[in-house]
């Protein structure tokens, strides 16, 4: 069985198709590199996955809470924090 598994995942913002029918399985020790142009829906793809982000629909297994980090483009800290 997959550690992560994506089944026909969707997601739209009214009738603005972001990702459609996208379908991975990722094994244990498994390594995945997802590159595309920009705008091409890698980094809502992967907010999806940390648990960022709800999908519009589609199915998405994800491992135990706690094995999967994110480090997307904008920090989720305070910046005036150092």
């Amino acid at each position: 069985m997959a550690n992560l598994r994506i089944d026909h995942l969707n997601k739209s913002y009214g009738t603005a198709h972001v990702l459609s029918e996208i379908g991975l399985s990722i094994e244990d020790g498994e390594f995945v590199v997802l590159v595309g142009p920009s705008g091409c829906g890698k980094s809502k793809l992967l907010r999806m996955i940390a648990g960022l982000d709800a999908p519009s629909s589609g199915e998405l297994v994800l491992p135990p809470r706690g094995a999967i980090g994110y480090l997307g483009h904008e920090p989720l800290v305070y910046r005036e924090l150092t």
